[in-house]
């Protein structure tokens, strides 16, 4: 960052100075390394996502800010550094991420709630579209790069809506059953981030494991609470506008959560129990979220006033 070299030479350089020009003191603008506070290992938009408290972007970008605004290196050890975090998001035209090994993909755990944050932040503080890739180095002699898209296609073929890897696992009944649940949540996850799953994919999804009788009476048999998560994903999913179900679609995805709701219920028994109801919330209708959310919110909305100004 020191060296004297030009704008287009030395990036990092550039942006500290142009962050001190926006009132950063050198140290703040020095900082490029951000993570989560001390003892936190969320990773922002993960409960936001499950819990279905959010109503638009701007929301899981506060989220983010909140949970990944704080700066390492030197002294720093998490200092609380948000503002500078979304400068640094803001300048974003790339983001990139990567597995390492053939056992795990992107649909093997949460991973959308911190790479995908990172992508929804940076399209939503820049105001552009950020190009999103993934690559691969479980092989160090040939490392492909993949847009994120394309990878979603690949993970999608090779387990999801491979019939071989459906069937592999109505081995493992209700833990099977689960797993399925699990992979199809973590797909909607990565769409509500990042905007870049091909509608064909739920598409897919829905013809698979709902339309198709004998792996639907699998999951309602083995696992009725996974299916009820599954078919409520999938229309929370058209709901929030994240994919575009055909007439067709959505009357079966209805009638099959009418009818593992009936489940559901014959299970609980007596007493009072969390049903399956699509409700969606955000931080400002939870007062406690909602005193620290106020400035991941105010950084936010200059940043993406800025960003339209520039337009």
């Amino acid at each position: 960052m020191d060296l004297d070299e030009s704008e287009n030479d030395n990036y990092p350089r550039t942006h500290v100075i142009e962050t001190m020009s926006d009132g950063a003191d050198e140290e703040e603008a020095r900082t490029r390394l951000f993570s989560n506070g001390p003892g936190c290992g969320s990773g922002g938009i993960y409960l936001a996502i499950l819990a279905s408290a959010w109503k638009d972007d701007k929301d899981l970008v506060d989220y983010y800010l909140n949970c990944k605004g704080y700066g390492y290196g030197g002294d720093r050890k998490g200092r609380p550094m948000l503002r500078q975090f979304a400068r640094m998001l803001s300048r974003n035209d790339i983001t990139f991420d990567k597995v390492h090994s053939d056992s795990v993909d992107i649909l093997s755990s949460g991973r959308y709630s911190g790479f995908g944050g990172m992508v929804n932040a940076s399209k939503y503080l820049s105001g552009k579209e950020v190009r999103t890739y993934y690559g691969d180095t479980s092989n160090p002699l040939s490392v492909p790069v993949r847009s994120f898209s394309e990878e979603v296609e690949r993970v999608t073929a090779t387990k999801v809506l491979n019939p071989q890897w459906i069937e592999a696992m109505k081995g493992s009944g209700y833990s099977g059953a689960n797993e399925m649940t699990k992979r199809i949540t973590r797909m909607f996850g990565w769409q509500c981030a990042t905007k870049e799953v091909d509608g064909k994919v739920f598409d897919g999804i829905t013809d698979r494991y709902v339309r198709d009788e004998e792996t639907y009476a699998f999951l309602r048999e083995n696992n009725v609470y996974s299916a009820g998560e599954l078919v409520r994903r999938l229309l929370e999913a058209h709901e929030r506008g994240l994919w575009n179900a055909s007439d067709e679609d959505l009357e079966l995805l209805q009638d099959r959560f009418l009818e593992l709701e009936s489940d559901l219920e014959s299970l609980a028994g007596e007493g009072e129990y969390q049903g399956s109801s699509i409700d969606v919330y955000s931080y400002d209708s939870l007062p406690e979220w909602e005193a620290r959310m106020k400035e991941a919110g105010s950084v936010s909305e200059e940043l993406r006033s800025k960003a339209e100004a520039r337009r």
